[in-house]
């Protein structure tokens, strides 16, 4: 998922690491607050390992994440130019879903 919002320019590349707990942080309304914790110098992304226990949650906490990390501001939620990175990345995401779904490609359909 970071591979593919990154070659398609919406997301900066970063490192992914899971750990078993974050620093505090001051990421004030943000909705996933508690689960992450982003090394700007490092470019590195820690992520609390209990967002493992769905793909659904934990996929949709990385596209948070990332468009966070892409404007350079980690709260608000509310920022426009969050909202509109965050759901310009859910759409590509979701068109990815549907397109590997359905088995085809953009290259590959048949006529």
């Amino acid at each position: 998922l970071i591979s593919t919002l990154h070659h398609l320019q919406l997301t900066p590349a970063v490192s992914l690491q899971i750990a078993a707990s974050l620093p505090n942080n001051n990421y004030f309304n943000n909705a996933f607050r508690n689960s992450f914790f982003y090394q700007e110098a490092e470019e590195m992304l820690f992520v609390r390992r209990q967002r493992l226990q769905s793909v659904g949650g934990f996929s949709l906490m990385l596209i948070h994440c990332l468009s966070h990390i892409k404007i350079k501001d980690m709260s608000p939620d509310s920022s426009p130019a969050f909202q509109r990175l965050f759901f310009k990345s859910l759409q590509e995401c979701l068109g990815q879903l549907f397109l590997a779904k359905m088995d085809t490609s953009p290259s590959g359909l048949s006529s």
